[in-house]
């Protein structure tokens, strides 16, 4: 139970960390689009934010291949 548990867990944290890459890729697109500089702190943050919600991600997983 506890594994389906989890399971579900890492689904709908799968669809966060999706749905932030999606909100960053779209802010990226539209700094473009614009003709302006992307490298500003705010895309920074959502960046560094990005990158460690996937590892947190991949992490959360590797833990749960593991008790299975």
């Amino acid at each position: 139970m506890k594994i389906l548990f989890n399971s579900i867990h890492l689904f709908f944290f799968s669809l966060y960390v999706d749905f932030y890459k999606y909100r960053f890729d779209c802010a990226v697109k539209k700094r473009l689009k614009n003709g302006k500089n992307i490298s500003t702190k705010k895309l920074t943050q959502m960046s560094d934010k990005c990158y460690y919600l996937f590892n947190s991600f991949i992490e959360k997983e590797k833990r749960l291949r593991l008790k299975m």
